[in-house]
């Protein structure tokens, strides 16, 4: 492999970058010797962070450790020039000291002040850097705090203003006494703050339980009823001892509980006269109790007594006028009616100026209005609005006491981060993220657990629709409110998650059926959770109708991307592209083109805030997977836009080269495309475009053939399928791989591994079962090199896998001499696998191996006995030997028992198998022909493509064959499978 040094980073060198090594390691341990977590920083992130520190406390009556979600991030500075430059000024007393300034730029200013946790820079002084046993000097300073810097420069813009851009062009020094020496003091003052931040946003027990509402201000009621519910409601354990007032019955309602107020044979409305049920509620003459009626009416019945009954209340104060925007806002929002919602927000504070808006409802507004904004693309209005309502709700004497202001707050500044800094998952930004204690849940590791408990669960999902999730009813509330809370607050990373979590608990607990589990898969891609949308999809997909897949599918329009959903939205079409009907692919295309024309504007309106995407390479893969939708016209107008491309398309190049290679159905007519195109062809492209549609030329040819006879397989992969390989090829191709897999097993003994593109192993051994006629007597010795791979343990697995798979699909293949060295191996080839450092394939190398060392034993002593011999003894029938029952003395019954497994990966080779086995014999296909179609033309569309590629590998299909092929050309919602159901008929 050529290295390009001016590729390299040579930022530091390695005798400055011990140093500061040494410095975080001193830092490290004293807060470590101190009884605080320290956790280490990735640096590929560093901006202004090395290390973050997670202050805790010990509880003085049990001596438990008290987790005070308070992680401070800490700068650490090394050497003698960060002591270079002395000064005089105050230390954080007001006293006059000496000390030191420390210089920074305008990035890591914004970076340390804008940031929702605290940081701490310490400066560390080694008195003899080669002696480890000497105490450095080490001194702290504040860096989040903005008046402690001091700008040394202020570029200004050609038209007077100063941009983001010249602020981070700004520098600044900051000044560190020589007082604030790193010791236990600072210890007590961390802890100090880490406690007094614990008691401002934590609501202990015995506060739910006495808190009155009414000792709260009454301009402030309806957002604590909205944002704090668990706080505001009445106590579950208090019964019902009073009469409750119309704060604590909107809160009832926000809680899912509604019937504890009114409807219920036993609530309060049933117990005291001066509380009114919901219906008298809607039309009191108290305002408080107007709204929370019909707040009742228009979130549980969608307005089902009066649509508009809500919107239109009239005579509400500021607060509760403020309170409705929000509420409708949210809606909006959530139902993804952006427009709508700013308008909302902006007649509501039109309207409310008049009255004297408060500053935290101001402050609520305008962060319902940015959410709106991000989903626009309009993220400078969008950080404008987040920055204005972090100011409005900063700590003051005015709301010192307002927990709403403190939670909004939060969310504000939650929302700012997220907007100039990449989602990171650090301890500062879970914890702040996802969610505030104040709000619901004091979330932190409970909800790390909860989303990892989903999951594995969502892994562990059967297809038969069994419950594999016990989510209780309170569980799901207990989400519904989370969602509710962080929407109207809101705090869009809380809703998003809560919102993934509901539809994710909803799949795993009662399957995928019809309409709702539409409906389910959509809640994913509103939340923009890509990752798990696409682990639905794939299970979806593989397990169910495809009638689900497709009902889904063509609900996406291009016109609902946003830069939150972008993402889901690719995935879902790079994953379920092929479901699309032909005008919908169309709408696609035309969106998907517009990434190739003009990739920079594409990437301003629908990149997600601080993420880096690049647009082109997602674009070519969800036309990869529509491929087959594909018109002429859209073809001509793909090649055009790659070679016509405003910007560099280079690091598309293999997903262009496979989109090419793909389409490429008429070489000649392609190559004319691009001729008359009128564009020139970039350098870059030419490589890819001639082998894509002119193939390897001769003479091209001939230099791979010289290549490979010297041992290099570089260009391997240009001469397409294993039979345009030459004899001699083949010979020189076999001998490089055991050189290369002799050379990975010498690697282990030290304790190394180099990867390759090409996997050896299942290079090797396809060729060396498959052409055993050109070995020239050397059989026995490819197969000691193989058999030696396989026993010889290693640090990566890949190629030993790979052998082994090919091991178990090829075992007929296998001289009986070499299976029965295999099989008396067995012992030692399973050991191996225990000493793995680095597993591969997913974990699954033991049971590999296993599958193969039943084939092998098959192979010698007959596949019953094996196959009774892996059920007994060993994992059983698995993915890797379900297509061994071929080889059983009647495999139909077995195969058509494991066609039902639970596992869709067993199921799925299993009927490839049953179907392989079928073609040997036209009888028995006729006998199966209806359970084939059956599955293929009603079931996952994974039966469909083991049929397929079963009888690829069969020249001649009877009738039955063929006409379930015609079927499946026809009508099969999948293009792909279409695609090749007529190409097997047209074969």
């Amino acid at each position: 492999m050529d290295i390009n040094i001016s590729d390299m980073n040579t930022m530091g060198s390695p005798n400055t970058r011990n140093t500061g090594n040494r410095g975080e390691e001193e830092v490290r341990h004293f807060f470590s010797r101190n009884g605080m977590s320290v956790i280490d920083y990735p640096q590929s992130q560093d901006v202004g962070t090395d290390l973050i520190v997670d202050v805790q406390l010990e509880d003085s009556n049990t001596g438990n450790t008290l987790d005070l979600g308070y992680p401070v991030r800490v700068q650490v500075k090394t050497g003698t020039s960060y002591f270079s430059s002395p000064g005089c000024s105050l230390d954080n007393n007001g006293k006059e000291v000496d000390g030191w300034w420390f210089s920074c730029d305008g990035r890591h200013h914004n970076y340390w002040t804008r940031h929702f946790d605290s940081f701490l820079l310490i400066l560390v002084k080694l008195n003899d850097e080669s002696d480890y046993h000497e105490a450095p000097e080490m001194y702290w300073q504040w860096l989040d705090e903005e008046g402690r810097y001091c700008p040394t420069r202020k570029p200004i813009t050609p038209d007077g203003l100063q941009n983001e851009s010249s602020q981070n062009d700004m520098h600044y020094k900051i000044f560190i006494p020589s007082s604030q020496i790193v010791d236990e003091g600072l210890c007590d003052i961390l802890k100090e703050a880490a406690y007094n931040h614990w008691l401002s946003t934590r609501v202990a027990s015995a506060d739910i339980y006495n808190f009155n509402i009414e000792e709260v201000p009454a301009s402030q009621q309806a957002r604590y009823a909205m944002l704090l519910p668990d706080l505001t409601a009445p106590h579950v354990n208090k019964g019902y001892d009073h009469a409750i007032s119309w704060p604590e019955a909107l809160a009832l309602c926000v809680l899912h509980h509604p019937s504890r107020w009114s409807n219920d044979y036993y609530s309060f409305a049933d117990q005291f006269e001066e509380v009114p049920n919901i219906k008298e509620a809607k039309s009191s003459s108290d305002a408080g109790w107007q709204f929370a009626g019909w707040y009742y009416d228009y979130h549980f019945l969608n307005g089902n007594e009066n649509p508009d009954g809500f919107e239109e209340l009239s005579g509400l104060p500021a607060e509760l006028q403020a309170a409705r925007a929000v509420i409708v806002s949210a809606r909006a929002y959530h139902e993804k009616q952006f427009h709508l919602a700013i308008q909302v927000i902006d007649a509501a504070i039109d309207g409310i100026k008049a009255k004297g808006i408060d500053d935290i409802d101001m402050a609520w507004l305008l962060i319902q209005k940015g959410n709106s904004l991000c989903e626009l693309a309009k993220i400078d209005e969008a950080t404008s609005a987040y920055a204005k309502s972090q100011r409005l709700t900063r700590a003051s004497k005015t709301n010192e006491t307002d927990l709403t202001a403190k939670l909004l707050h939060s969310v504000a500044t939650v929302a700012i981060y997220y907007l100039q800094t990449p989602p990171r998952r650090d301890v500062g930004g879970l914890i702040s993220a996802n969610d505030n204690e104040l709000a619901r849940f004091s979330l932190r590791r409970e909800a790390a657990n909860f989303d990892k408990l989903i999951d594995e669960r969502f892994d562990a999902w059967s297809p038969s629709g069994d419950i594999t999730f016990g989510a209780s009813g309170t569980l799901l509330i207990n989400c519904q409110v989370s969602l509710d809370v962080s929407l109207l607050s809101g705090n869009v990373p809380s809703y998003r998650q809560s919102l993934s979590q509901m539809a994710m608990i909803e799949l795993s607990e009662r399957g995928a059926e019809g309409d709702a589990a539409v409906g389910y898969l959509s809640a994913l891609l509103r939340a923009g959770d890509a990752n798990r949308l696409g682990q639905a999809l794939e299970k979806i997909k593989r397990t169910y109708d495809p009638k689900i897949v497709t009902d889904f599918i063509e609900r996406l329009s291009p016109a609902d991307v946003t830069p939150v959903t972008s993402a889901a939205y690719f995935k879902a079409i790079v994953i379920c592209g092929e479901f699309l009907s032909k005008s919908r692919s169309d709408e696609w295309f035309a969106f998907l083109i517009a990434a190739l024309e003009d990739p920079i504007i594409f990437a301003k309106r629908y990149t997600p805030p601080g993420v880096y995407r690049f647009w082109p390479t997602e674009a070519i893969k969800c036309m990869c997977s529509m491929r087959y939708q594909l018109s002429s016209n859209v073809m001509n107008r793909i090649v055009n836009s790659i070679i016509s491309s405003k910007v560099s398309l280079e690091p598309a190049s293999s997903e262009i080269r496979g989109l090419l290679l793909a389409l490429n159905d008429d070489p000649a007519r392609t190559r004319e495309r691009i001729t008359t195109a009128g564009e020139p062809i970039p350098q870059w492209l030419e490589p890819i475009l001639s082998e894509a549609f002119t193939g390897v030329t001769q003479e091209k040819r001939e230099a791979i053939h010289r290549e490979i006879l010297s041992g290099n397989l570089s260009h391997i992969e240009q001469i397409g399928s294993f039979d345009s390989i030459e004899p001699d090829e083949i010979v020189a191709i076999i001998n490089k791989g055991l050189a290369i897999l002799k050379e990975i097993c010498v690697q282990a003994n030290d304790g190394v591994y180099t990867g390759r593109s090409i996997d050896y192993g299942y290079l090797t051994t396809y060729l060396v079962t498959h052409y055993p006629e050109y070995s020239n007597c050397d059989i026995d010795r490819w197969w000691d090199r193989i058999i030696e791979l396989l026993e010889k343990p290693l640090i990566n697995n890949r190629e030993k896998v790979s052998a082994a798979k090919v091991i178990i699909s090829n075992i007929m293949r296998v001289p009986v001499e070499q299976a029965r060295k295999i099989d008396a191996r067995g012992s030692m080839i399973l050991k191996s696998v225990d000493w793995g450092l680095l597993p591969s394939d997913g974990g699954d190398e033991r049971i590999v191996l296993q599958a193969m060392l039943i084939a092998a034993y098959g192979r010698v002593r007959g596949f019953d006995e094996a196959i009774r011999m892996a059920a007994c003894d060993l994992e059983g029938i698995n993915r890797y030997n379900v297509s061994l029952l071929e080889y059983t003395a009647n495999p139909g019954l077995s195969l058509l028992a494991a066609c039902s497994s639970d596992d869709y990966e067993i199921r799925y080779k299993a009927f490839e198998t049953l179907v392989s086995v079928c073609c040997e014999d036209e009888r028995r296909f006729k006998e199966y022909s209806d359970f084939f179609s059956k599955r293929c033309l009603s079931g996952c569309s994974d039966y469909a493509r083991g049929l397929i590629n079963a009888l690829y590998c069969h020249q001649n299909h009877d009738s039955e064959a063929k006409k379930l092929l015609d079927k499946l050309a026809n009508s099969h919602p999948s293009a792909i499978v279409r695609h090749h159901a007529n190409n097997l008929l047209s074969r």
